[in-house]
């Protein structure tokens, strides 16, 4: 009887969070909100030359005299809403994460496919550009 040999090379294990708390500090960026759809509403409250409140003085994010003015221009096509993008969503959904503790990313395989969205590609780039993938693959240990 032969003993079993070692068929795939160790991989360099990260956790997860720390891995995205680099990131998003590094590129300036939030993965849970990529587009900052958070913060359309108060830009376009600005770019009208509102204040932080009303004319009754109500927060602008408290009360809805001017959100019923942006809902008008968004409906009528003036402003396009950004979407939510959630790096975490993806993840959760896309990627191989066993025991609710090793998550498996490949690199290439995610890049390829046309089902990864755009925004995802782009952290996986930046994610790639730090030295984060081995080989292709990038396993981390995620905390619950």
């Amino acid at each position: 009887m032969e003993k079993p040999i070692k068929k795939y090379p160790v991989s360099k294990m990260y956790d997860y969070h720390e891995v995205i708390n680099y990131i998003e500090k590094k590129y300036k960026i939030d993965t849970r909100d990529y587009a900052k759809s958070h913060t359309q509403f108060g830009e376009w409250c600005d770019s009208k030359g509102y204040g932080k409140t009303d004319p009754i003085g109500k927060n602008r994010g408290n009360y809805n005299i001017w959100f019923i003015e942006y809902q008008k221009e968004t409906d009528d096509g003036v402003i396009i809403e950004r979407p939510y993008q959630d790096f975490w969503h993806w993840v959760i959904e896309d990627c191989d994460i066993s025991n609710g503790s090793s998550m498996f990313m490949n690199y290439s395989r995610n890049m390829k496919d046309d089902k990864t969205p755009a925004f995802v590609k782009e952290i996986l780039e930046m994610i790639r550009d730090e030295g984060f993938f081995e080989d292709d693959m990038f396993i981390a240990w995620v905390a619950w």
